[in-house]
């Protein structure tokens, strides 16, 4: 009795809790009454959050004792509110105009955000981005409204990125300024801010090198006098396709086949054929598995930096090895810096980079209909991966098995074995 007595007590205790929880439901939009994606809504005082999708709508669970929802988006002043009712809640979130008289530097010299024409966002680079890529692409990444990130899955290939749309003049790129020099190298993990120029003003600054693709302003570390600090950060991850295309099995393919033949009053291919090819009708090779992988990604980056009052240094090295979400696929780099300022005299003083950037990787995509993920979702699912020649050695298997080509089967010649095109490509 005294066991089913507390049984019953701790069920009490569960429902109460579970009941204390509390589901709330709602959408934030902007002043403009238009819905606001990707906003992160948090639980205060938890680790509860969520963030709402492309039509501003959230719900999220309420812990015990908590009643209050933090909205927060960049470039929007973070908002509290207090859960009382139980209808559906609507958040509006105002611009965020704090910051306004902060120092942008642009081309040749600097001015005060709020006197400037066109529009400009800045980015510092801290704490909180540590453990992400320090590609401008990555760094970018959700945080600039306006710029459009796409990354292409190829590790040899930095992310494509577009300001303000694909309407520019001629596809003109974007123009990246570092330091104040135009299209000079860069060691990612020194940068220090991001600063994107994002209308035709920038070509007021930059003249004719801007084009209409807009400007990236990159500002990186420079030599600090004082004691000499060593700063060193490595970090491993991993990367995989999120969703991959659904593919038609070999028996599936055939019946397409057989129905559009017969719609259009015409012979099926003794190819696509059961009958006269049952080889073909059995499905033996996921492709897109095959060629597909999860990717490791590894980073290291170390500074050194430090000197006194005329002279000040700074060295650092990064190297990023980056497998590709493809087999076979890779990419690398490692970049090297060195900065020196020399104050000679009150009135003179001198500065000097030098920085060396090595990229090796191999890449093997392809594009259009010869390209190696169209071929595996477009490469017959009967063939393997691997055939054997009559003295037994391993060859690539073709769309047809050879024994199948004597007796005169044959598919579209543009078609090549995925997994042959991967491990063949040559690095660079």
């Amino acid at each position: 009795m005294r066991i089913a007595s507390i049984s019953f007590f701790l069920l009490m205790i569960i429902s109460m809790q579970v009941n204390a929880q509390k589901l709330v439901k709602g959408s934030v939009m902007n002043s403009d009454a238009q819905p606001l994606a990707g906003v992160t809504v948090a639980a205060k005082g938890t680790q509860m959050s969520t963030s709402t999708d492309n039509s501003g709508n959230f719900s999220i669970t309420l812990p015990a004792k908590t009643s209050i929802l933090v909205f927060s988006y960049v470039g929007k002043k973070t908002k509290e509110v207090e859960i009382a009712g139980d209808g559906p809640i609507t958040v509006v979130l105002e611009n965020d105009v704090v910051g306004m008289d902060e120092v942008v530097t642009i081309g040749y010299g600097s001015s005060r955000k709020r006197d400037l024409q066109g529009a400009v966002t800045t980015i510092k680079v801290g704490d909180n981005f540590q453990g992400r890529s320090t590609s401008i692409g990555n760094i970018l990444q959700g945080q600039v409204p306006g710029v459009n990130i796409t990354q292409t899955g190829d590790p040899t290939q930095g992310a494509t990125i577009q300001i303000r749309g694909k309407g520019n003049k001629n596809g003109d790129a974007v123009l990246y300024v570092v330091d104040g020099v135009p299209g000079a190298p860069f060691n990612g993990s020194d940068v220090e801010t991001v600063t994107v120029l994002k209308d035709a003003s920038s070509a007021a600054i930059y003249g004719a090198l801007a084009g209409s693709g807009g400007v990236i302003l990159i500002t990186t570390k420079q030599a600090k006098q004082g004691k000499v600090t060593v700063d060193f950060s490595a970090w491993e991850g991993r990367q995989k396709a999120w969703r991959l295309p659904k593919v038609l099995t070999a028996e599936e393919f055939n019946k397409v086949w057989k129905d559009a033949s017969d719609a259009a009053g015409k012979t099926v291919p003794k190819a696509y054929n059961p009958v006269l090819f049952p080889y073909g009708n059995v499905t033996r090779t996921d492709w897109l598995d095959a060629i597909f992988r999860t990717g490791k990604v590894n980073h290291y980056d170390l500074t050194i930096r430090g000197g006194s009052k005329d002279v000040k240094s700074l060295a650092s090295v990064s190297y990023d090895k980056t497998e590709g979400t493809l087999i076979t696929t890779y990419g690398e780099k490692l970049t090297t810096r060195l900065g020196t300022d020399l104050q000679l005299n009150k009135w003179l003083s001198v500065s000097q980079n030098l920085v060396y950037d090595y990229s090796n990787g191999k890449s093997g995509i392809g594009d259009g209909h010869t390209g190696t993920i169209f071929g595996a979702m477009a490469y017959p699912r009967y063939s393997t991966v691997y055939e054997y020649d009559d003295g037994g050695n391993v060859l690539y298997g073709g769309t047809v098995p050879r024994w199948a080509l004597a007796q005169g089967f044959s598919v579209e010649a543009d078609l090549r074995n995925p997994v042959a095109m991967l491990e063949k490509v040559r690095a660079k």
